[in-house]
């Protein structure tokens, strides 16, 4: 009996008793183990070149809009920026570094709000819109 059907004999029975048949070797077990690594290992080769690599030539062709903050970008440009990082993620780490040099940031006060991508036409009606809806909302 192959080593495959003692195992699935052996896993289905209660007890090794059970199924005399179900008794490999070592040798058996091992060669089982090698054979399905074998299998997993030919099943990756042949799916190809991994999704990653894909995607990063994929990317490209598709535009997405991304607001990004953070306190301390230090770390994210040291790694990003330096000469051994992914070429297309240190292009867009140098366009991300140009784009924070060019600014210059606002201090905003007490209850204000950065809205990047809201127009002044669209932060007025969302003002209207509050304040008529201020009276009929109840607070706690």
């Amino acid at each position: 009996m192959p080593y495959e059907a003692k195992v699935l004999a052996h896993s289905v029975s209660e007890s090794p008793a059970a199924a005399p048949c179900c008794q490999a070797t070592r040798a058996e077990h091992l060669a089982f183990q090698s054979r399905s690594l074998h299998q997993r290992r030919s099943r990756s080769a042949c799916a190809g070149p991994h999704k990653q690599l894909v995607n990063r030539l994929v990317e490209k062709h598709g535009f997405i809009s991304v607001v990004v903050t953070a306190t301390n970008w230090s770390n994210f440009f040291a790694l990003r920026r330096h000469e051994g990082a992914q070429p297309e993620i240190r292009h867009l780490a140098d366009l991300i570094w140009e784009a924070q040099q060019a600014s210059t940031p606002k201090r905003l006060g007490l209850g204000e709000w950065h809205l990047p991508h809201v127009s002044d036409q669209e932060l007025e009606a969302i003002r209207v819109i509050v304040r008529n809806t201020g009276d009929r909302c109840p607070v706690g």
